[in-house]
């Protein structure tokens, strides 16, 4: 996909809406998840992912149209990809929004 493509996909409402169903979803796995053990994430990197999924909680339609443009600069991702590649793109971004190193 070209840039505009991609600006235009992440711009699209309708695929708004699906970042934003998996947004919801991953926040939800997130406030949940345990942490500090093997294969966990640490206690500072859970603390960052748990206020990501606060603020994703309170504002879906947000935090969606924020990620958005990184799910579409995704280079697999069109228009056409499947919820479950978008799912994956959402959740593979996810610490980099949180600010996790």
């Amino acid at each position: 996909m070209t840039l505009t493509e991609q600006y235009a996909l992440a711009s699209d409402d309708a695929f708004i809406g699906k970042v934003m169903i998996c947004v919801a979803k991953a926040a939800i796995a997130i406030s949940g998840e345990a942490c500090g053990g093997t294969g966990q994430p640490t206690n500072a990197a859970h603390a960052k992912r748990a206020a990501w999924a606060l603020e994703a909680l309170a504002a879906p339609r947000t935090m969606a149209e924020k990620m958005a443009v990184g799910v579409a600069a995704n280079g697999t991702i069109t228009g056409a990809s499947s919820d479950s590649d978008i799912e994956w793109a959402v959740n593979s971004i996810i610490d980099d929004y949180a600010g996790v190193d």
